[in-house]
């Protein structure tokens, strides 16, 4: 049926972001926040509509625990740390996009 098709390698701006010297940083009270407004009734009914089911904010709680742990390291390492982390979630924004499966590239 569908033919499983090679990903594109990342733009060249990914490359140039990983070698450049972008100082990273993580809120905790943000990451809060945003992990409180998910189990909030307005985007999980919401989300219930749209989807037929509750919103997993998991991911949230990751990142909270994350930005948590930050906190008790070194500046360097906490940079490279995040540095890491970030880069991995765009690179699974990016190869994890679901239009890839629908669309012709």
């Amino acid at each position: 049926m569908s033919q499983q098709t090679e990903l594109p390698a990342l733009p060249k701006a990914v490359a140039a972001v990983k070698n450049a010297d972008i100082k990273y940083s993580c809120s905790v009270v943000q990451a809060f926040d945003d992990l409180q407004l998910c189990f909030t009734i307005g985007p999980q009914v919401k989300h219930l509509y749209r989807y037929g089911s509750f919103r997993n904010c998991g991911f949230l709680y990751d990142e909270f625990v994350f930005c948590s742990l930050m906190k008790s390291k070194s500046e360097s390492e906490a940079q490279r740390l995040l540095r890491e982390r970030r880069e991995a979630q765009y690179e699974n924004k990016i190869v994890e996009r679901p239009s890839r499966e629908v669309w012709k590239v």
